[in-house]
């Protein structure tokens, strides 16, 4: 038996991070005594060649809204071949009649257990569904054997296509994703945690040691970023990580997504020395109104809160703001503009509003006639208008504003440079990376 799963997507805003959701099925498979290869699109390999080349029983696809299209035509490819399509993910997990329409069989859900299932016992078609594990260390870590490593450790990549991704860092530096949980505590509207009834569920400090020990040493990597949805929601096991990390004088410096509810001076100062460097906030919105609609359970003032904590300790702080929100005016817009301007913020980026299939935020949308009756997923990536979530503001006006406020992004890069400052290994590196952004600070522009 032999299974290709795919990683799917072209162009550079996809290469940030490694296909670590496949690289965990591919390890449990392995583990089960199944061949296994990773065929990624992302790293510019040519899917319908590596099919006909590896010659694969079963193919397992992973879909994200935005892709979905393009999933959709490997899967119907594979189909036409002859071999066994899997399809899974979030898009495919909201959407599983939909995407049953190009795969054999759709995963609901985690895909560890369910892949193995469907080979041990034979299934070949339908729907399929598990209960989510409790204990994630039960899974192996990613088989990053199968992955592209070397493509993914380019970090000029990752700056370019995500600017908050440890700015710092010089080019030359191997920079590893971890992923060391499942889910968030919180509910946003327009997260698919939004519908998602799995608990949070994390590895042991244990765990995450032994996988940054395993970078370290097979693949040489110098700075890790985790892609948790809040790597810092439970605060005994980052206070154990930052423990094992300086007892055992790692040497790897790191950054990580994080909510402003989890940072407090003693987290902030104990981060810092585990080599913590750069903390990425989801903020959204500096309207207080915003924040309550899209449910984010925090205030404005605990966000600038902690902001202050961070800069104290010597952290960077980037993070993302939304802009055509549910019931959004002009007025809660400037708010965010303010805040962005008035906080000392190093770097951050903007989106257009997006509601997913799945989320509240689309149930809403649908019941406000938001929705329209005809569209292409691929326009659902927080940049464009065909689909909005905003019925107060034009599509014309939102995109003027999104300009505009990507035209204050400035601010954000001269304050990186003097958080660069504090840190005299990387402030050398940041003037290289961003000579405009240089040159307007010493010529007196910048703020």
């Amino acid at each position: 038996m032999k299974v290709a799963l795919v990683n799917p997507g072209r162009g550079k805003r996809w290469t940030v991070s490694e296909p670590l959701h496949l690289g965990y099925i591919a390890s449990y498979l392995e583990q089960n005594s199944i061949e296994v290869k990773i065929v990624d699109q992302i790293a510019g390999q040519d899917v319908k060649e590596e099919i006909e080349h590896y010659g694969p029983d079963i193919i397992g696809l992973t879909a994200v809204t935005p892709l979905a299209p393009s999933v959709y035509k490997i899967a119907d490819m594979c189909r036409e071949k002859g071999i066994l399509t899997v399809m899974g993910g979030v898009h495919a997990s909201v959407m599983p009649e939909e995407a049953l329409t190009h795969a054999d069989i759709v995963v609901v859900g985690e895909g560890e257990m369910a892949m193995l299932d469907i080979i041990n016992r034979g299934i070949k078609s339908g729907i399929v569904s598990y209960p989510y594990v409790k204990n994630i260390d039960d899974f192996p870590p990613p088989a990053r054997h199968l992955i592209k490593q070397d493509f993914y450790f380019n970090i000029l990549d990752k700056i370019r296509d995500l600017m908050a991704f440890l700015p710092f860092v010089p080019p030359s530096t191997k920079v590893a994703t971890l992923l060391t949980s499942r889910g968030c505590p919180f509910r946003c509207i327009f997260c698919h945690n939004s519908w998602r009834q799995t608990p949070v569920r994390f590895h042991s400090a244990e765990r995450v040691l032994s996988e940054i020990k395993q970078l370290k040493e097979d693949y040489g990597v110098e700075a890790l970023f985790f892609m948790d949805d809040n790597f810092l929601a439970n605060k005994p096991r980052v206070e154990e990580i930052c423990r094992m990390m300086i007892e055992e004088k790692l040497d790897i410096i790191w950054g990580c997504n994080a909510s402003s509810h989890y940072i407090n001076p003693s987290t902030a100062q104990m981060i810092r020395e585990a080599g913590c460097r750069e903390l990425d906030f989801g903020w959204e919105s500096g309207s207080q109104r915003i924040l309550d609609v899209l449910n984010k359970s925090t205030t404005v003032e605990r966000n600038r809160e902690a902001i202050r904590i961070c800069k104290e300790a010597g952290l960077m702080v980037t993070g993302t703001f939304m802009i055509g929100n549910p019931t959004e005016t002009l007025e809660d817009i400037k708010l965010t503009q303010q805040f962005i301007l008035e906080n000392d913020i190093d770097t951050y980026g903007v989106c257009i509003t997006t509601p997913y299939p799945g989320t509240k935020l689309w149930d809403w949308c649908n019941g406000q006639g938001l929705i329209p009756k005809s569209f292409d997923w691929s326009h659902f990536n927080q940049g464009d208008l065909e689909v909005r979530a905003c019925e107060t503001i034009s599509a014309r006006e939102l995109r003027r504003i999104y300009l505009e406020i990507f035209g204050a992004k400035q601010v954000g890069f001269s304050r990186a440079l003097r958080r660069a400052l504090w840190h005299p290994k990387e402030s050398a590196t940041w003037v290289l990376q961003h000579p405009v952004a240089t040159a307007r600070i010493m010529l007196g522009k910048g703020k």
